[in-house]
C-alpha cells in the first residue's frame, strides 16, 4: 500500500489499530523514502507525532534527509522564480510567477511549522 493511504488510515485509526498499521506504515515509508513528496514526508512526521518513540531511528533519519532535499529543491525553485520575475517584462508573466513564488513560500512555511511542532512533541 502507498504511504499516503497508510498515513490517512493511521491518522484516523484507534490506538489499537495504530499498533496494527504501524509496521506496514514504517515498512512502506522505508521502501518509498526516496520518492516521497514533501507533503507525504510531513504527513509521516505528523502521523508518528503521537507516537514519536515508535518511529525507528533509521526511518526518522531517512525522512529527515528526504525533507532536506525537497526543501532545498523548493528553495532553488523559489530563487529561479525570483530571477525570472526580474528578467521578464510581461505583467502577466510577473503575476503568474508571483503566485508561484507565494505558493512555494507558503509550502515551505507550512512544512517548517509542521516539522517543528512534530519534533517538539
Amino acid at each position: 500500500m502507498q504511504v499516503p493511504q497508510l498515513v490517512s488510515l493511521f491518522a484516523t485509526a484507534s490506538p489499537y489499530q495504530h499498533q496494527l498499521l504501524f509496521e506496514a506504515l514504517a515498512t512502506s515509508a522505508e521502501q518509498q523514502a526516496d520518492s516521497l513528496r514533501l507533503h507525504e514526508v510531513c504527513g509521516l512526521y505528523a502521523a508518528f507525532g503521537r507516537d514519536a518513540g515508535l518511529l525507528p531511528p533509521r526511518l526518522f533519519s531517512r525522512l529527515g534527509q528526504r525533507a532536506e532535499v525537497l526543501l532545498a529543491e523548493h528553495m532553488i525553485l523559489t530563487h529561479e522564480a525570483r530571477h525570472r520575475w526580474k528578467t521578464l517584462g510581461s505583467s502577466q508573466n510577473r503575476v503568474e510567477l508571483q503566485g508561484m513564488a507565494g505558493l512555494l513560500k507558503q509550502l515551505f512555511l507550512n512544512t517548517l511549522s509542521t516539522s517543528v511542532l512534530t519534533w517538539q512533541a
